[in-house]
């Protein structure tokens, strides 16, 4: 922060841009890197800077390295910074090399270094041998920032082939013996592999020092913290003597209150906040203190203070919520959509963070690998910092996984993708409530007249009274929903309409599945037949469409009348993006076995991941997507007719007949009743449907109906399905 002594200091910390050259004075925390990245300048040598993304060395390198070798009194270093990886790296690299040295030696032969821009090698031998003539003792560094921004923006190359740029970097490395050119890879940890094959190219022919940079200790942290606002209180006092200003009031310094950093600091103190690194994560520790800063000067104090980053900003919490939900709030709605969906993979209901590939992502979002591309890119990138690409296992060494940026987010990104899921589903309700609230606002008129009806006949007015009778009838008749949809063969045992009220899904004992359409459209009327899916050898008991609507499941019996055959039924999962593009018979669903007997009902979780389904052969199924089961088979007393997840998707409710004798002499298992260890509601009757409260996710209520037997009694179930305890994504033990 160059600042004449009549400019107005800066705000002295630079949130989650990097620290430029001209930032030098503001700074702090990072001296012993930065030596130690310009002690292993030797000749002969290249320099490997590698740690995890934003870790700070594009900082260290800039305002850290850069501003020492540019006022290095012992040596003349001209330093060449590059970071421009994008098309063609080779020819922008060159340009760069020779528009700085030709203005430093003026007197040698420009033409001659032009002319040479198509070879790395015959560029660098060229200037070095400038550099060896030159009259001042002289040295090259050539420093490469953000190197594995050229892997990513080469993705058609193989890594394990030539690469024109990696090759040619190699041998230009090779070429240079004279010791006069040194240079510096900065590069991210996790894709650190991918420059394996070029360093074991060059070790041969020049000494290779790797230099890891690892999260700010509690020292540096602390400096990073107060030096800055020490220099620009320096500032300020220069800005006040020189300008000589009668009213300075909007310029004055700032000091750091009692308490404050050590309340800072303590947040970091205490855990693992980046992965497997301890210490404090550089861009968290600027989110802080750029939002305390600008809050303590739109109040126009001169003191940043505990209370502020306590009580107005609610702390690390606090600051870092206000933090993402602003960079969330700038991104699109499909973005944001999209975004939903990853975050329900890399962060748990328990807050514990998951890391995932492009591939996985792409294969369990549903969403767009061009567009999931972009996103992840986006959500990497400087202005963000929400996530961050890692090393996979040794196993996959060549793929990139992704995962949210430090665990510290893992509350806010959750609580964010629970809202966003929320908002969501509330617009997609829309139509429904809309048409819900015709029909109560139909009702209370048909209560208003029917009352002035009973007052004008108790009074005596037959005229008004027969005008109340018709506008009575019109009021109940209305504009009902009357169409009649005709199709299946035998009974209908199910029916679902998908979030978005385009469709209904229909599943009848003939053993199909139809879809109908919903949606007022020239081409379409409402009760059009879509499609008919006849994937299933026994009668559907149950069909359900996923929170997100993408997926269908559906049930079936074990027991077929016209085949008279008995088999293991299945749940067959449908794409319904395939199903709307695809023929009547072009398309084959997933079929998800295990289950002994009939499949009596099927449900998704809340974030469209989890299938659950209960069976008369009393167990309760989760499955992932792909047909897979999460969990042993939870087992229940009885045949289970119904499953419910909770709103928060924590919770998972079963409930159906209990085959085991109770006497009627045990009246404290009253319907309502939480009986402890197995936390199990009783009634005398057979159990049929069952929902849980969206304002309270322990409460639920239920209809039942008698299954004319004494003997039978009606159970629900409640399973805890996160287990924050022991860390694990799903527990298979009853709450």
């Amino acid at each position: 922060m160059k600042i004449e002594d009549s400019i107005i200091p800066k705000m002295p910390y630079k949130g989650l841009d990097s620290y430029d050259e001209e930032d030098a004075d503001i700074f702090f925390g990072r001296d012993e890197e930065v030596q130690e990245i310009l002690d292993s300048l030797l000749p002969k040598t290249i320099s490997i800077v590698y740690g995890p993304t934003g870790v700070g060395k594009s900082s260290i390198l800039k305002a850290g390295v850069i501003k020492e070798l540019n006022i290095d009194s012992r040596k003349r270093t001209i330093s060449i910074y590059f970071d421009k990886w994008e098309g063609n790296v080779l020819e922008k690299l060159l340009s760069k090399i020779n528009t700085k040295l030709i203005n430093r030696f003026l007197d040698h032969d420009q033409d001659n270094a032009m002319s040479l821009s198509s070879s790395l090698i015959e560029v660098l031998n060229f200037w070095e041998g400038v550099l060896i003539k030159s009259k001042i003792d002289s040295y090259l560094c050539l420093i490469l920032d953000q190197f594995s921004n050229y892997f990513r923006s080469h993705k058609e190359d193989n890594i394990n082939t030539d690469r024109a740029f990696i090759q040619e970097f190699a041998n230009a490395v090779k070429s240079c013996h004279s010791g006069r050119v040194n240079f510096i890879i900065a590069i991210t940890s996790s894709e650190y592999f991918k420059i394996v094959p070029f360093l074991e190219d060059i070790r041969s022919s020049i000494n290779v020092i790797e230099i890891p940079i690892k999260n700010l200790d509690l020292k540096s942290a602390r400096e990073a913290i107060e030096k800055p606002v020490d220099q620009y209180n320096n500032l300020v006092r220069k800005y006040r003597q020189n300008l000589l200003k009668d009213n300075l009031s909007d310029v004055k310094p700032v000091h750091i209150g009692d308490g404050l950093v050590e309340r800072i600091l303590g947040v970091f103190r205490n855990g693992k906040d980046d992965g497997n690194q301890r210490g404090v994560a550089a861009p968290y520790l600027q989110i802080i203190m750029t939002t305390l800063w600008r809050e303590e000067m739109r109040s126009d104090s001169s003191c940043l203070t505990v209370n502020t980053f306590r009580e107005k900003l609610k702390g690390r919490q606090g600051v870092l919520s206000t933090y993402l939900n602003d960079r969330m709030d700038s991104l699109t709605v499909p973005e944001q959509d999209d975004a939903e969906r990853i975050f329900q993979y890399l962060v748990t209901p328990s807050h514990e963070k998951r890391s995932y590939s492009i591939r996985d992502l792409a294969e369990y979002t549903r969403v767009d690998k061009t567009k999931l591309d972009e996103l992840l890119l986006k959500l990497t990138g400087w202005s963000y910092r929400i996530l961050r690409p890692v090393r996979a296992s040794e196993k996959y060494q060549d793929e990139i996984r992704y995962e949210i940026f430090l665990e510290i987010l893992a509350p806010g990104i959750h609580n964010w993708y629970h809202q966003h899921s929320q908002n969501r589903q509330k617009i997609q309700e829309l139509p429904l409530i809309s048409r819900d609230q015709s029909r109560h606002k139909q009702a209370e008129l048909g209560a208003l007249l029917a009352r002035q009806a009973y007052l004008f006949r108790k009074q005596g007015h037959n005229l008004e009274l027969s005008q109340i009778d018709e506008a009575f009838r019109e009021a109940l008749v209305g504009h009902q929903f009357s169409t009649v949809l005709e199709g299946h063969e035998k009974e209908v045992s199910s029916v679902a309409i998908s979030p978005d009220g385009k469709w209904l899904a229909s599943g009848s004992h003939d053993c199909t599945v139809i879809l109908w359409n919903l949606e007022k459209s020239v081409n379409k009327s409402i009760g059009k037949k879509l499609k008919t899916l006849k994937e299933h050898k026994f009668g559907v008991l149950s069909v359900a469409f996923s929170p997100d609507g993408k997926w269908l499941a559906s049930s079936e019996d074990d027991y077929s009348l016209d085949l008279n055959q008995k088999n293991k039924p299945t749940i067959k999962l449908w794409d319904l993006e395939q199903l709307k593009n695809s023929e009547q018979c072009d398309y084959t669903p997933k079929t998800l076995t295990g289950h002994e007997e009939a499949i009596r009902t099927v449900t998704f979780s809340p974030n469209s991941q989890i299938i659950a389904s209960g069976s008369k052969d009393k167990t309760v199924r989760l499955w992932d997507l792909n047909g897979n089961l999460l969990i042993e088979p939870l087992q229940f007393g009885g045949k289970v007719n119904a499953v419910s997840f909770s709103p928060d998707g924590n919770r998972l409710a079963a409930g159906g007949d209990e085959k085991e004798a109770r006497s009627r002499e045990d009246k404290k298992l009253r319907v309502g009743d939480l009986i402890n260890p197995i936390r199990s509601l009783l009634s005398r009757f057979g159990l049929t449907k069952f929902l849980f409260s969206k304002l309270d996710p322990i409460k639920f209520s239920f209809l039942s109906s008698s299954r004319g037997s004494n003997q039978e009694v009606s159970c629900v179930t409640i399973w805890e399905l996160y287990d924050s305890s022991e860390s694990t994504e799903i527990a298979s033990k009853p709450r």
